[in-house]
């Protein structure tokens, strides 16, 4: 019996193990994509704010313009990625619980 309960434990903790990892490596690949979009975000509205500004396109303050991109260096930087991921692995988690029943 002991050897049963042994083997079947490896088994699933084996299970376990699989899943985290994929987990975990899905999470770090979403993360950077994550990241990638949000330095293009920020790239993209920079360089056109800069284009706006010297063009003349728009009257736009330039103290306006610099707490716009402050504030989205501030969001792109470290709180959308992470409110994103903590999202994706809230559902996730749920999901799985739900697997079991």
């Amino acid at each position: 019996k002991t050897a049963y309960f042994s083997n079947k434990y490896e088994a699933l903790h084996n299970t376990l193990i699989e899943t985290q990892f994929a987990f975990i490596a899905v999470s770090r690949w979403f993360a950077t994509k994550l990241d990638f979009l949000a330095f293009t975000f920020l790239t993209a509205a920079t360089l056109s704010a800069v284009v706006i500004q010297d063009q003349g396109w728009f009257n736009l303050d330039p103290a306006i313009v610099g707490l716009t991109l402050s504030l989205m260096l501030q969001l792109a930087g470290s709180n959308f990625p992470m409110m994103v991921r903590q999202s994706a692995e809230v559902t996730n988690h749920m999901v799985s619980v739900e697997r079991i029943w």
